[in-house]
C-alpha cells in the first residue's frame, strides 16, 4: 500500500506506539451497562444530528445530519436499511419495529448496536441490533423489486 492509499489514521498517527493487546472476548466484564437500541430525542430540544455506534475492540460513532436521512427500508423486525445521501447503513437484530416507528417520528438520536463485552443482554421482546454495517448507495437496497411477489388483484 503506497502512501496515497493508507488510511487517515495510518498517515497521521506519528510513531507506532505500545502494541495494544485484545482482551478475551469470551469473559464477563464488570461494570457492564443497560443497553438501548436507541436513544430517544428530548421533544423540545431536537437534535439534527443521529449518531450511530459500531461496536468493535472500541466503540465507532458516525454522526449524520437527520436531514440526509432519505428512505428507510424495514423488513420482518429484523433488518432496517437508512439510506441517506451519501451512504446506507444496514442494522440487524431483532424487534425493530419501534426503532423504525421512532425514526419516521424524528424521535431518535442515537443508534447503538449490542456488544456482550459491554452490555447486559436486554430484556425479551426489546429491540437489540447485533450488527450494522456501512455500504455506498449503488447495491444497498434490501428490496430486490424482481423477487417480490406479484399484488394480489
Amino acid at each position: 500500500m503506497n502512501e496515497n492509499e493508507q488510511s487517515v489514521f495510518t498517515r497521521y498517527a506519528g510513531k507506532p506506539q505500545a502494541k495494544l493487546e485484545v482482551i478475551d472476548g469470551g469473559k464477563q466484564t464488570p461494570g457492564k451497562s443497560a443497553y438501548r437500541a436507541y436513544g430517544i430525542d428530548k421533544p423540545n430540544s431536537r437534535k439534527s444530528r443521529l449518531q450511530i455506534e459500531f461496536n468493535s475492540v472500541d466503540p465507532v460513532i458516525v454522526s449524520l445530519t437527520k436531514t440526509y436521512l432519505v428512505e428507510i427500508q424495514y423488513i420482518a423486525e429484523r433488518y432496517v436499511c437508512l439510506m441517506f445521501t451519501t451512504c446506507a447503513f444496514l442494522l440487524e437484530g431483532e424487534n425493530l419495529g419501534s426503532l423504525v416507528e421512532l425514526l419516521n417520528d424524528d424521535q431518535v438520536l442515537s443508534i447503538h448496536a449490542f456488544n456482550p463485552r459491554r452490555h447486559d443482554i436486554p430484556n425479551e421482546g426489546e429491540a437489540i441490533i447485533t450488527h450494522i454495517s456501512r455500504s455506498s448507495l449503488q447495491g444497498a437496497s434490501m428490496i430486490d423489486e424482481e423477487t417480490l411477489p406479484e399484488p394480489a388483484e
